[in-house]
């Protein structure tokens, strides 16, 4: 049977939505780093806005886009969808 080293150190995000503090390895990844937007954000955000993220509720990250000349491309609902996972 394997066993796996898990007292190594932790690395801790800090989601740019909710501003919460959450593990993202090594063996609990209980969120995800876009690249594309050079953010990292929690699960709960995550699956919290799977239909996009509220400007208005973020105007931080409107802004974050902004400075990095990522193109702004809200829905149908006005809302910002968040790039699929790998991206």
């Amino acid at each position: 049977m394997r066993q796996f080293l898990t007292t190594g150190p932790k690395f801790i995000e800090k989601c740019f939505l909710c501003k919460q503090s959450f593990q993202l390895g090594p063996l609990r990844y209980d969120g995800r780093h876009i690249v594309s937007w050079s953010i990292s954000i929690c699960r709960s955000c995550d699956a919290a806005s799977w239909d996009g993220v509220v400007p208005d509720s973020h105007p931080d990250l409107i802004e974050h886009l902004k400075q990095r000349g990522v193109r702004i491309q809200l829905n149908g609902k006005g809302w910002l969808p968040l790039p699929p996972l790998g991206r």
